[in-house]
């Protein structure tokens, strides 16, 4: 498997995704500066370059080659694209922009109609701003004092799905951590119904009966584990 490392390439495909799922305009009153499309590829291009919004603003205003394929007249501020990324993230519009990057996959033949091997698997990312908070629990038997303080760190946390042979990713969870990873197979293996999928692989936090049974019995789908 070859992955491209080209801005440009990343950005066409971005680009042609959004297109096709979502109106040029949210709103009939939009300022129509700039489109949905042209935003959502900018906002892949700030995760492409690991970035934050003001840096991939600049990035975007030193390269001509990347305003030409987006066909920006002129960069966008950041505040554009941080209020842009409230909307885009919603999950109706993630599912739809995923979906269309595999059909677009499949239309190329990076992507088989049948999946052989796919692989299931979740991540914690660092939050920018630490979502810490306490909490006081109540005395349980065998405490000697009233109240037991205990400190607790959430992050963001994604499940997904990938196809083994094209590193494609196929479906994606969005969730907060800490939090047991079987909580989201069913939902991962459903968003990636648009896709035959015949064996998924996962590690031994996917493994539980329930969990291969439903695979199974209701999707088709044979489910490899290490015995958790």
């Amino acid at each position: 498997m070859t992955t491209s490392k080209s801005p440009k390439a990343v950005a066409l495909v971005a680009y042609g995704a959004a297109q096709r799922v979502l109106p040029p305009f949210s709103h009939l009153k939009s300022p129509k500066k700039f489109t949905q499309p042209q935003l959502v590829a900018c906002l892949v291009l700030k995760e492409f370059f690991k970035t934050d919004y003001r840096g991939i603003v600049e990035i975007l205003t030193d390269s001509s080659d990347l305003r030409k394929v987006l066909e920006l007249a002129e960069t966008p501020h950041y505040t554009t694209l941080q209020k842009a990324a409230h909307r885009f993230t919603r999950k109706k519009t993630t599912t739809k922009l995923m979906r269309e990057s595999v059909a677009i996959a499949g239309d190329s033949k990076l992507l088989k109609k049948s999946v052989a091997l796919a692989a299931l698997d979740s991540t914690g990312f660092e939050s920018h701003h630490t979502s810490t908070y306490f909490v006081s629990r109540k005395r349980r038997k065998g405490y000697a004092h009233g109240y037991q303080t205990m400190k607790y760190s959430r992050f963001p946390k994604l499940s997904i799905v990938v196809d083994a042979a094209s590193l494609l990713v196929l479906s994606g969870v969005p969730s907060y951590g800490p939090s047991p990873d079987i909580v989201h197979f069913r939902e991962a293996l459903r968003s990636s119904a648009h896709v035959r999928i015949r064996c998924v692989v996962a590690d031994a936090g996917y493994d539980a009966e329930h969990a291969h049974a439903f695979a199974r019995e209701e999707l088709g789908i044979t489910t490899i584990t290490p015995i958790s």
